[in-house]
């Protein structure tokens, strides 16, 4: 299959050329996290579209059984996306573009700035500085707007204390912060922060989860 004049062939992937020459043209232009996102977002757009193209589906998932039991055009777009993500993270390494994304918690008033990593972006050298110098204000913050609520531990749904929360602190490297309609989901985290969020990553990376609800009588 031969790549249409505006399209050009990797070894995987058909790509426009719009997209590789943002990587290949040598050019001192830069990009920011914010870019980089952009450009995901958009690469994801056209490859639901079906404008990308895996040109080796079928081999990579090494198994014929496995081929002829899923929908491959789906598969074709996971893959394909995975490829385009792979030279994002290229990208970054080598310019050091951070992964780290500011979002703002409004609660009672009071807004917080807090450091995230993007869900689509890997972190790099600094990043989880950067989520760490955030801990201690995000904590506060959770333990002044929970005073007197109720507290669970996610994995088991079992209550706890906000004295619990403070003794998991101190293992954790950094916080995560949620706020729903009333309740409050605290992250406590360590280890990598690609990592965290899996389970088969513990012990050296992992989350702990606290649910700050108000009490029965509050609701």
């Amino acid at each position: 299959m031969q790549p249409r004049p505006y399209e050009v062939a990797t070894d995987y992937i058909l790509l426009s050329v719009p997209l590789l020459a943002l990587f290949e043209d040598g050019s001192s232009m830069s990009f920011s996290t914010q870019d980089l996102i952009k450009i995901l977002d958009n690469e994801l757009k056209a490859i639901w579209r079906g404008e990308r193209q895996v040109l080796s589906c079928e081999e990579r998932l090494n198994s014929p059984a496995i081929a002829k039991a899923l929908n491959l055009r789906q598969v074709n777009k996971v893959f394909a996306f995975q490829d385009f993500q792979r030279q994002i993270h290229d990208y970054q390494q080598e310019h050091h573009v951070s992964g780290i994304i500011w979002r703002e918690l409004t609660c009672q008033g009071q807004t917080l700035t807090v450091p995230e990593l993007h869900n689509k972006l890997i972190p790099v050298e600094g990043d989880k500085q950067t989520l760490m110098a955030a801990k201690s204000e995000i904590f506060d913050f959770w333990k002044e707007k929970t005073q007197d609520m109720v507290f669970f531990l996610e994995d088991s749904q079992t209550t706890t204390t906000a004295e619990y929360a403070d003794y998991l602190l101190l293992r954790a490297d950094w916080v995560e912060l949620d706020i729903g309609i009333k309740d409050f989901y605290l992250g406590l985290c360590w280890g990598d922060p690609t990592k965290y969020r899996y389970r088969w990553a513990r012990p050296s990376s992992g989350r702990d989860r606290i649910t700050a609800t108000p009490k029965e009588t509050d609701r």
